[in-house]
């Protein structure tokens, strides 16, 4: 085989050195980037750190790919389902404090970063659909390099996956208690700028995902710039639109997305928390995701270092990843599902802390389908491939037996007798 430079890589009998298995996953890496088509940046980005869990576990156990037998396998699938507690990414302190639920100060966590004591590519133990997503990276990955002559044999080969997750639409965030966690956004006490800042732009990132639809890889992936006018020739009149590019769209299906007027009111006074004019302007660069954190600036040939001064520029920083915007969105429900575990609510505070970014593009899907919307714009909406990704939303094949049924008096279908309070 070659490695990325094109010099042939030399092999003693059947082995490899440790480097050259990992230089060759690099170059499997490279080509799911490069491949186009169905893949996306994000796919790409999605299959490192797959393959990250895979080397962390090589490095922790001590054998790496190019030894990997059938039992090896075996073993990183048990390792998967009942993942050791102290493989978990341990929270540092990051000498921030900020309100918690009752007003007082507490600590500010992270996770700790590659090369940092406690990291571990591993947040959270994966569930079901996390664990099948992993195996199906790592056994295409051992697929390349078998195919490449790296490894004799395939030691996944054997190893079975559920078929890629179907839509689950239900779930989706009940719409009473999305509500409430906007009403909780807005009581929250703010006790400086940065916190009316993250409350103000946390709360838009909950009525984007829930009026738009977007996926989280979507949301992180937008620019301002993205949000741009529309006028309509039949009507002359003229509606904002965010463009999602192919770049960070699944499957590379960009689309241009119709914005709420909830959506753009929450806009307007989120950019206002961060200093910026209400409407965006073509030339902006920043995320449509801002973090309260800064980034280097420079004036004239002087580059601006004090945070201070850089707040004053509005030089902020992006949320470029999906994690970033998932750990926002769980972070701000686990403070609300506490609050309500306190007033006794525990069966919604179980609801909420279930509740992912993803479930927020369901809820919207849903809304959709029940008020009576073409399936055709809401799969255009949802930026799916084909409408019938879009109809598990619709239970439309039970609907056309039903009707199929129907058409004769003698279908024994049981139905649901009508209530007088349902009158």
């Amino acid at each position: 085989m070659r490695d990325t430079s094109g010099a042939l890589v030399t092999v003693s009998g059947t082995d490899l050195s440790v480097a050259t298995a990992w230089r060759a996953v690099d170059v499997w890496l490279e080509s799911v980037r490069l491949n186009g088509g169905d893949y996306s940046e994000e796919t790409a980005s999605t299959y490192g750190y797959h393959v990250a869990k895979l080397r962390w576990y090589c490095e922790r156990t001590g054998v790496p790919p190019t030894e990997w037998t059938q039992a090896h396998a075996n073993a990183f699938v048990t390792f998967l389902r009942d993942l050791p507690g102290d493989c978990l990414c341990r929270k540092i302190e990051t000498g921030k404090t900020r309100p918690g639920p009752d007003g007082a100060k507490q600590p500010v966590l992270r996770f700790a970063k590659a090369g940092e004591p406690g990291y571990t590519p591993f947040r959270t133990p994966p569930s079901a659909g996390s664990r099948d997503d992993i195996l199906r990276c790592v056994r295409a990955l051992f697929h390349h390099l078998h195919e490449d002559g790296v490894i004799r044999r395939n030691p996944l080969a054997r190893i079975k996956t559920r078929k890629s997750r179907r839509i689950n639409a239900e779930r989706s965030l009940d719409l009473d208690l999305y509500a409430y966690v906007l009403d909780y956004l807005d009581t929250l006490p703010v006790g400086n700028e940065n916190a009316a800042r993250l409350r103000a732009r946390d709360r838009f990132a909950f009525v984007a995902l829930r009026e738009l639809g977007l996926r989280a890889s979507e949301l992180v992936g937008v620019r301002m710039r993205d949000v741009y006018p529309l006028t309509d020739p039949k009507t002359a009149r003229t509606y904002w639109i965010l463009k999602i590019d192919e770049e960070h769209a699944k499957g590379s299906k960009g689309r241009d997305v119709p914005m709420t007027r909830a959506v753009f009111e929450e806009l307007m006074a989120y950019r206002g928390a961060f200093g910026l004019p209400p409407v965006p302007e073509a030339s902006e660069e920043y995320g449509l995701l801002l973090s309260v954190q800064t980034k280097p600036v420079a004036i004239g040939s002087r580059l601006v270092t004090e945070a201070k001064s850089r707040r004053y520029f509005r030089a902020w920083a992006n949320i470029t990843s999906r994690k970033s915007l998932y750990l926002i969105v769980k972070n701000r429900l686990d403070e609300l599902a506490t609050e309500l575990e306190r007033q006794g609510r525990g069966s919604e505070a179980v609801q909420l802390r279930d509740v992912s970014p993803h479930w927020l593009r369901h809820t919207f899907a849903k809304a959709l389908i029940l008020r009576g919307r073409d399936i055709r714009v809401v799969a255009e909406s949802l930026g799916h491939a084909s409408v019938t990704t879009t109809m598990a939303y619709t239970k439309q094949s039970a609907l056309d037996q039903i009707r199929e049924y129907g058409k004769g008096s003698d279908h024994d279908l049981a139905v649901r007798a009508v209530k007088s309070d349902d009158l």
